[in-house]
């Protein structure tokens, strides 16, 4: 795991924006979207999120003064070694290696099998949520 903090927070609903992450509908998104509307004398808030790991939309309707569980997203970004079938072989920064990673499919994949060609030092940034972990970025030192 990238951190064994795998805690969440609080926010009102009201405090929350476009950018920020929260659970919609029990997955971690980041908030593409918020609208806010009256109905029945309440006002509430639509948030149109994407889920931080199947990238699929998720769409929640909250009171304005719900609280609402915000996930600590953790990043790290680490050293390619190797990619083994299905799995990455990542130096951490910490010193050791890692071989659980799954490898990424589609047009991430692509771009790591890609840049490894084409050189030396490639790093690879995995995003961590409460223990659920994704491969998100590739990049050339």
């Amino acid at each position: 795991m990238c951190s064994t903090d795998y805690t969440i927070y609080n926010r009102k609903c009201s405090d929350l924006q476009s950018g920020d992450y929260v659970f919609i509908h029990g997955r971690p998104c980041q908030i593409h979207m918020m609208t806010i509307f009256n109905t029945e004398g309440q006002t509430k808030a639509s948030l149109l999120g994407i889920d931080l790991f199947s990238g699929e939309n998720r769409e929640g309707h909250y009171r304005m003064t719900e609280i609402m569980d915000i996930p600590i997203v953790h990043k790290i970004k680490c050293r390619l070694v190797s990619q083994n079938g299905h799995q990455l072989s990542l130096a951490m920064p910490e010193g050791e290696t890692r071989e659980d990673i799954p490898f990424p499919t589609g047009e991430l994949g692509e771009r790591i099998i890609e840049t490894q060609k084409s050189a030396d030092a490639v790093y690879i940034t995995i995003q961590s949520v409460m223990g659920e972990e994704a491969v998100i970025d590739v990049e050339v030192a």
